[in-house]
C-alpha cells in the first residue's frame, strides 16, 4: 500500500463524517491535467462502445440468435469459442506464458468476427457491434449530451486506477476527464449522505457540467463502481439533476442508435405476496433434505435464517393488477402464496409476456475473488417454499440465480420490474456487471428497473404503484419513475433510502 493510498484511509477512518476530506483529496494523476487529447478521447469513446457492446450481445444472448439461424457450422464456431474463452480462464488462474494466452485469445477474436459477419441478417447485433462515436453523435439531438464513463485499471495500485467520463455533444466531438481514482470512488459507495452533498455531485458530474448547459437530456452509461451507484440522484446545484435534466442510464450510449419502438403492453406476469415457508407441510423426508441443502453454499447464504414474508408485497400485485385491469391489458397472470414458485417463472421462457413484476427478496453474495460465473450463481431471486427447499426438484427449490435467469429466452419482453433488494448489484467485471441485471439482459429484456440496496418494503410498494399508475396512463418509463420518486418524497419518504434505491436501465421509450 502506498503511503498516500495510507494516509487517505486514515483521513476516512479519522474523519469519515466530513465528506469534504474526501473530496479534497487530489487526484494521482501522472501530470496536472484532468482531461485528455480530443483525438485520444475519441479512441477511448469507441473501445468503450465496442467492450460495452460484448455485454449485450454477450454469448448466451448470442447463441439463442445463432440457434434460430439453423447454421450448424456457425453453432461450431459459437461453440469452439466458448470452448476456447474457458481455455483462456483456466491459462490465465495458472498464470500460463502471456504469449500462449494472447494467442487465443486472438484465435477467438478471429471465430467472433467470423460469427458476427455469418449472422448479417441479425442487422442489430451485428451493427450494434460496429457503432462508433461518430454514430452516436449522428443520433442526437441538439438538446442532448451523451457520457460514457470507462474504468481504467493501470495494473499499479488503486491510486493509478481511475474513473473517466468521456462527453459529447451534437456539434462536440468526444472529450475525456478524469472524474476520481479507485479510492475515492470506493469511499463514496459507503458514505451514507451520499444523495444530499452537493460536492459529491460536483465531484462526479462538475468537469463535464458545462457540456449540460442549454441541454434537456443526458444520456450516460456507467462504468466500475458507478454501476452501483445512482449517481443519476446525486444533487448537483442543491437539488438531484434527474430533477433538472431527463436524465437516461444506458448499458452503453450506442442504444440511441437503435430503434426504440414505445411498446404496447398485453401480456404481464406479476409475482408477490409470496409465501416462502414452504409450498406444503413438511414432512420427515423433506426436513432431512433441507439439512442436506444446507451444506450448499448457495442455499446457505440465502437461507442462514428464514426469510420473511413481505405483506406489503401482496397489496402491490394486487392493485398493480387492478391497474392492468382498468387499462384492460389482455392478459395478466398473477402468481401469489405457493403459486408463485420458481417452476411458475421457469414455465415462462419462450413466452410473450412483455412484462415481467417481480416482488421478492434479492440477494447478492459479494465474494472476494470470485469468478464471474460465480457473481452470476450468487445473484439470486426467491420465490415460494425457499425457507423449505421447495419441492426439492431441480427447478423448483424457491431459488433462481441470475445465471440460471440467462439461460431463458424472454426476448419478447420489455421491461422487468425487479422489486426486490440489491437486484441491481453484481461483480463488477470488464464488460459490465455479472449478476441478476445481466442473466435479465442476457436473456433478452430490454429494460430494467432494478435496486441497488436494501429496500424498505413499504415504501417500495407506494413507489411502483406509482409507477405503473403513470407508465399506464401513457407515461414514458423515465416520466413515470421520476414522479413516482417525487410522490414517495411528498408521502414522506424523502430519505434518499427510500427514493434513489431504484434505477432504470436502458428505459428510452
Amino acid at each position: 500500500m502506498t503511503c498516500v493510498k495510507r494516509k487517505r484511509m486514515l483521513l476516512w477512518n479519522t474523519q469519515k463524517d466530513n465528506i469534504n476530506d474526501l473530496i479534497e483529496m487530489p487526484l494521482m494523476l501522472p501530470d496536472e491535467k484532468n482531461y485528455l487529447l480530443p483525438e485520444l478521447s475519441s479512441i477511448i469513446y469507441d473501445a468503450v462502445l465496442l467492450s460495452k457492446g460484448i455485454l449485450l450481445n454477450s454469448s448466451i444472448e448470442f447463441g439463442k440468435v445463432l440457434y434460430e439461424t439453423g447454421d450448424k457450422h456457425l453453432q461450431d464456431v459459437y461453440k469452439q469459442t466458448l470452448q476456447n474463452g474457458a481455455a483462456i480462464d483456466d491459462m490465465r488462474k495458472t498464470q500460463a506464458d502471456n504469449e500462449d494466452i494472447l494467442s487465443l485469445i486472438r484465435e477467438n477474436q478471429t471465430l467472433q468476427l467470423e460469427l458476427y459477419k455469418g449472422c448479417a441478417e441479425y442487422a442489430d447485433f451485428t451493427d450494434y457491434i460496429s457503432y462508433k462515436w461518430q454514430d452516436v453523435q449522428d443520433a442526437m439531438s441538439d438538446d442532448d449530451v451523451v457520457v460514457e464513463f470507462s474504468y481504467v485499471d493501470t495494473g499499479l495500485s488503486d491510486d493509478f486506477k481511475f474513473i473517466l467520463a468521456v462527453a459529447m455533444t451534437k456539434t462536440q466531438g468526444p472529450m475525456a476527464y478524469v472524474v476520481c481514482d479507485q479510492v475515492k470512488a470506493k469511499l463514496l459507495q459507503q458514505y451514507d449522505s451520499l444523495y444530499e452533498k452537493d460536492e459529491i455531485g460536483d465531484l462526479v458530474w462538475g468537469e463535464i457540467a458545462q457540456y449540460f448547459n442549454g441541454k434537456k437530456r443526458l444520456f450516460f452509461s456507467a462504468d466500475g463502481i458507478f454501476n452501483n451507484i445512482g449517481i443519476e440522484y446525486l444533487q448537483y446545484n442543491g437539488k438531484p439533476l434527474s430533477d433538472q435534466m431527463e436524465v437516461y442510464r444506458l448499458s452503453s450510449t450506442k442504444e440511441l442508435c437503435r430503434k426504440h419502438d414505445k411498446t404496447e403492453i398485453c401480456n404481464v406476469a406479476l409475482f408477490g405476496g409470496i409465501n416462502y415457508f414452504g409450498l406444503d407441510q413438511l414432512s420427515a423426508e423433506k426436513e432431512e433434505d433441507l439439512r442436506m441443502l444446507a451444506n450448499d453454499d448457495m442455499m446457505r447464504y440465502a437461507l442462514s435464517k428464514p426469510l420473511p414474508n413481505l405483506n406489503n408485497t401482496l397489496r402491490e400485485v394486487q392493485q398493480i393488477e387492478q391497474i392492468c385491469m382498468e387499462k384492460e391489458i389482455p392478459n395478466v397472470l398473477l402468481f401469489t402464496a405457493s403459486e408463485a414458485s420458481e417452476n411458475a417463472f421457469r414455465k415462462l421462457d419462450n413466452s410473450k409476456i412483455n412484462l415481467f413484476h417481480i416482488a421478492t427478496h434479492g440477494r447478492y453474495k459479494d465474494m472476494e475473488k470470485s469468478s464471474d460465473d460465480d457473481a452470476m450463481t450468487n445473484s439470486i431471486l426467491v420465490f415460494a417454499g425457499a425457507n423449505t427447499g421447495g419441492d426439492n426438484t431441480d427447478n423448483n427449490d424457491g431459488i433462481i440465480s441470475a445465471a440460471d435467469v440467462a439461460q431463458m429466452n424472454l426476448r419478447l419482453c420489455d421491461l422487468a420490474v425487479l422489486s426486490a433488494c440489491e437486484t441491481g448489484l453484481g461483480k463488477l467485471g470488464d464488460d459490465g456487471v455479472f449478476g441478476l441485471q445481466r442473466g435479465f439482459k442476457n436473456a433478452g429484456v430490454h429494460s430494467l428497473l432494478m435496486a441497488l440496496k436494501p429496500v424498505n418494503d413499504k415504501a417500495t410498494t407506494e413507489l411502483m404503484l406509482s409507477f405503473y399508475s403513470y407508465l399506464m396512463n401513457g407515461k414514458s418509463k423515465r416520466e413515470a419513475l421520476s414522479l413516482a420518486q417525487h410522490d414517495l418524497r411528498a408521502k414522506g419518504f424523502s430519505n434518499s433510502k427510500y427514493w434513489a434505491t431504484f434505477i432504470l436501465l436502458d428505459g428510452l421509450d
